[in-house]
């Protein structure tokens, strides 16, 4: 029997550009105050209608951005806000990291690393040396999903939790 199974458990070798980027709450269910909630949609709205469909979004553009990320706030998009406690002791967790295969998506260009930039038309993901500039890490995450590591605030030796997203 084989060690990887698939091509996709293996992770391509990669140059690591760190960078500290605030994210904000995923904007849906009480992950926000309903009031903002309502704002924020407001506001997408009215870029919709001054920009078009293409046009920024809080959720795209500027809450959480795409790749792999310490710290910050989760991304719902697959399974919707959920509450992620402890299993130990039932402290609500924090995000200690965030593995994802991609770093962008087609759906916005506010998160693409500058040293890309030049290689990546709205809507088409390049290839660089027959891999996606998209995907540098060729890992995928269950079916494209956010690996979420949580961690207990209470008791850093507590058994960290994990969630697809």
């Amino acid at each position: 029997m084989p060690l990887l199974r698939w091509e996709d458990e293996l992770p391509e070798p990669c140059v690591l550009h760190p960078e500290e980027v605030d994210t904000h709450p995923w904007a849906e269910d009480d992950t926000l105050p309903a009031p903002l909630i309502a704002r924020i949609d407001s506001w997408d709205d009215a870029q919709v209608a001054e920009h078009g469909p293409g046009a920024p979004s809080y959720q795209s553009d500027l809450s959480i951005p795409p790749g792999w990320r310490v710290g910050g706030f989760p991304s719902w998009a697959s399974t919707g806000p959920m509450a992620v406690d402890c299993a130990s002791c039932g402290t609500p967790t924090r995000l200690l990291l965030t593995a994802e295969g991609y770093e962008m998506d087609a759906g916005s260009l506010s998160w693409l690393p500058l040293e890309d930039r030049h290689a990546f038309p709205r809507g088409k993901a390049p290839t660089g040396a027959g891999r996606s500039v998209a995907q540098p890490t060729r890992l995928r995450f269950g079916r494209d999903r956010d690996l979420h590591v949580f961690t207990c605030p209470a008791d850093p030796g507590h058994q960290p939790r994990w969630v697809l997203s």
